[in-house]
């Protein structure tokens, strides 16, 4: 009854929130020179059984029963993921056709700031760079350099569709500083080959190299279906097959005596991903369109890819104990968490990570204007329990993060769109403990 309630009360918060924004989508045309304006206005109402997250859920662990967090409920309204952005497309030189596109959210200072979190958070957010490029394009070559989605996992044309802010558990998704090189191929009227290679900001930039992405992807438009995101405008999707890879170094000292002695580790990972309609549309009507896509993603040392995960480690030093050689945690952390570990019989380890996700989105017949996801993801790490060196009393790694969802997109109009979810999070721990959360969210959109 308290789920039941507490949701009727987000709903009329929800019909009782204007969701509105004056925009021109053309700001500036002149002398072959375009600036855009786009984005979306944004109000969620969120409620969860647990007190483990704020409004993203993405890897993190559910909190365990038995503590205040794991026992007891939140409820969260926000607008911070509403978004707005520039694209300047300049005038066409020697055949290049190039663009800038600079876009922000309101997620800025972590989720939620560890500092403010309450009408800090809410009500004065911090805005937050999301992407930050060029991209130059000719005869089937394309340059991109700045902030943008990964190459590896070819985000994001396969991103699980959810009213709840991305990511959930079990997707590769990531924006970060590139430079990268893509050539289309085409082989035949319907198909291409899209081949690419990027040199990424480097995980740990004590490590001194980049870490390298690359990836071959397959396209054939004649086969098509609905594959809309939770903020984006209704379009079709042709079937797509992905593979990509990537290479991240990483670097620790070996002894305390010998400051210039280090040790080299290499993460490597590999994902593969599909997009298949399984109810073709017809045309470009997304009416009784039915698609799948999925991911599956697996290696060490690239937890990066999904945010939230930190196994609960700690974060990595890289220096050493002076005393014994031994490389410590929480001195000088030069390492996110969640990329290496220390286990008492092997020493240094990369977390060896591996992720699967699949989801259906079905598009009722246009009169409608409703369409409906659910799926399942899941982060696993089959070596992360025995890394407790150096963890605090009580702490215990984390190695399984799930969600289960199901969602309701419905159009009021082009521009005014409304959503509902439910999710099922659930956890799983080195010593077998296993915890859940669920959550309800409600949230209006307005595109521009």
């Amino acid at each position: 009854m308290k789920l039941v309630s507490n949701a009727i009360w987000m709903l009329i918060f929800i019909l009782t929130t204007g969701a509105g924004a004056q925009a021109s989508v053309l700001v500036m045309d002149r002398d072959d020179w375009k600036l855009s304006f786009y984005g979306f206005v944004q109000t969620d109402a969120i409620m969860d059984s647990t007190r483990s997250f704020g409004e993203i859920a993405g890897n993190g662990p559910v909190d365990r029963r038995q503590t205040f967090a794991g026992d007891n409920g939140r409820t969260q309204f926000t607008f911070r993921n509403s978004r707005f952005g520039f694209a300047l497309n300049a005038p066409q030189e020697d055949a290049w056709t190039s663009k800038a596109v600079m876009e922000f959210d309101f997620l800025g200072a972590g989720n939620p700031p560890a500092a403010s979190l309450e009408a800090g958070t809410f009500n004065n957010p911090l805005l937050r760079a999301r992407h930050f490029y060029f991209k130059s394009e000719k005869e089937g070559w394309q340059i991109l350099v700045g902030q943008y989605w990964s190459l590896f996992g070819w985000e994001p044309n396969y991103f699980l569709i959810t009213d709840s802010i991305s990511p959930v558990s079990g997707v590769v998704f990531q924006r970060t500083l590139q430079f990268t090189v893509l050539k289309e191929i085409p082989l035949t009227e319907s198909s291409r080959l899209l081949a690419g290679l990027s040199v990424v900001r480097p995980v740990q930039r004590d490590s001194r190299i980049p870490g390298l992405d690359a990836g071959i992807r397959y396209s054939f438009k004649d086969r098509k279906a609905g594959f809309v995101g939770a903020n984006a405008e209704k379009k079709v999707q042709g079937m797509s097959f992905g593979l990509s890879g990537r290479l991240n170094p990483f670097e620790y000292s070996k002894t305390a005596g010998d400051t210039s002695a280090t040790s080299h580790l290499l993460g490597s990972a590999v994902a593969v991903n599909g997009l298949i309609p399984l109810l073709p549309a017809t045309g470009d009507d997304l009416g009784n369109s039915l698609s799948l896509s999925g991911e599956f993603s697996t290696g060490r040392g690239y937890s990066d890819a999904f945010p939230g995960f930190t196994g609960n480690l700690n974060p990595y030093s890289g220096a050493a104990v002076p005393a014994t050689g031994t490389p410590v945690l929480n001195a000088g952390t030069n390492l996110d968490a969640g990329e290496i570990g220390l286990d008492s019989q092997t020493g240094v380890q990369l977390v060896h990570l591996r992720s699967f996700n699949l989801q259906l989105q079905y598009h009722l017949p246009e009169s409608f204007r409703t369409f409906v996801t659910t799926g399942y993801g899941q982060l696993h790490s089959n070596n992360i329990n025995s890394m407790t060196v150096g963890l605090a009393a009580g702490r215990i790694p984390h190695n399984r993060a799930e969600t289960v969802f199901v969602n309701v997109f419905h159009d009021l109009s082009k521009r005014i769109r409304l959503a509902g979810e439910f999710d099922h999070f659930r956890s799983a721990y080195a010593d077998g403990v296993n915890t859940h959360d669920n959550r309800v969210q409600l949230s209006a959109y307005f595109l521009f």
